[in-house]
């Protein structure tokens, strides 16, 4: 099964207050695909509806591939709910083939959701006085994304529990303390960002994998009820200022893993991690002074870009990097961390201005592709020249000179 999540928001200081506007939604045709963007922002006019200059966060959702069929009594989708009049068309219903989408309905009560099967994206979106999702607790799956965004109120997603969905994302719900209820989770993707009052990822404590994690500006400051994951085709964790630490400890499997710009972030900790058969991403960290993955093996690639605090970075036990390294503005003195590479894709290590020695790179003898040395302040002539001598370049050779 395919299915698709595309975030794209725009966050001005508004959000919050329990007096004042509320958060309001609505829906149109994707251009992008078969399917609908929600959108959602502050009704600053009171005019209880969404303007364009007020839109702050828009989600698009594509119709998942292929999609389940409907049997029993079928409604033809899309189907909006935004008044309480709207949920007349759900009398009856076994199955929904298409999306259901729920927008600034204030007195949300969707109770006709029960035993309904709805094929593709459900969203929830805009309802500013939606406290828990109750209506919700006995559909009977949804097959591409579940969807929950910008609800001022929501503080409990325990009616969840048992929704099976394809994809779940919760986005732009300020007033959300945690994920409780979630303990039961069965969606293969799961997207959390921009929820600002998130502090905690209580509720996970169970997840040991999933497809896809993506979780970008909270407020959270430690992952602790993620020890448990174990496997995951990509975890992406990125724009989490609050966060000191960041361990997974029992992640052992991942595709690509991606930590970005994470300004609060001093240490990294991969401790059972062996295989990334993506790319290992760290990109704008800006305080991370530790970054180890010592059990790892297999790696396609890493790339760490703008890290001037890094002191330490452990990936000894690599000997391949298919796809490549990248060093770009890193603070390391050393490539120890580095020292059982045997062969890398390309290499490019540049504008890392404390590194002086290129020694630890003595198991290298292959470079398949490119290869590049550039503004190393402090590495001295001698050793680049040394190092291109013994090491096999497939691609182009840029040097300093």
């Amino acid at each position: 099964m395919r299915w698709c999540l595309a975030l794209s928001c725009v966050w001005v200081a508004c959000a919050g207050a329990a007096e004042g506007p509320a958060t309001r939604g609505r829906s149109a045709r994707a251009d992008q695909c078969v399917g609908e963007t929600i959108e959602t922002g502050l009704d600053a006019n009171n005019d209880h509806k969404l303007d364009d200059t007020e839109v702050t966060a828009a989600t698009v959702l594509c119709q998942p591939t292929p999609k389940a069929g409907c049997t029993g009594r079928v409604l033809t989708g899309p189907v909006e709910i935004s008044s309480p009049e709207d949920e007349d068309k759900l009398t009856n219903i076994d199955c929904i083939d298409g999306d259901v989408i729920i927008v600034s309905n204030d007195a949300f009560d969707v109770r006709g959701l029960d035993g309904v099967t709805i094929t593709g994206n459900l969203a929830i979106a805009g309802d500013p006085n939606m406290a828990s999702l109750d209506g919700l607790a006995k559909v009977k799956r949804v097959g591409g994304t579940l969807l929950l965004q910008g609800n001022d109120a929501l503080a409990d997603l325990s009616a969840l529990a048992s929704v099976p969905a394809g994809e779940l994302a919760i986005v732009a719900n300020d007033h959300l303390p945690d994920l409780a209820g979630l303990e039961l989770l069965s969606a293969t993707d799961l997207t959390i960002t921009r929820n600002h009052e998130l502090a905690s990822l209580q509720g996970l404590e169970q997840l040991t994998s999933v497809h896809r994690l993506t979780i970008r500006d909270n407020a959270l400051t430690d992952l602790a009820p993620l020890h448990a994951l174990a496997s995951a085709d990509r975890v992406d964790i990125s724009d989490e200022s609050r966060l000191p630490n960041l361990e997974l400890p029992s992640l052992a499997f991942a595709g690509d893993v991606v930590i970005e710009n994470d300004g609060g972030l001093a240490s990294l900790s991969l401790p059972v991690l062996a295989v990334a058969h993506g790319t290992l991403t760290l990109d704008g960290d800006t305080a991370l002074g530790s970054a180890t993955a010592p059990s790892l093996q297999q790696l396609g690639g890493l790339e760490v870009r703008g890290a001037p605090q890094l002191a330490t970075l452990d990936v000894h036990g690599v000997s391949e990097a298919a796809s490549g390294i990248t060093l770009h503005q890193v603070g390391l003195t050393s490539l120890d961390g580095l020292r059982g590479l045997a062969s890398t894709g390309s290499l490019a290590i540049e504008s890392c201005d404390q590194l002086a020695s290129l020694t630890a790179l003595a198991e290298l003898k292959t470079v398949i592709g490119d290869l590049a040395i550039t503004g190393n302040a402090k590495l001295k002539q001698e050793d680049i020249d040394s190092f291109v001598k013994r090491v096999h370049v497939g691609g182009t050779t840029k040097l300093d000179h």
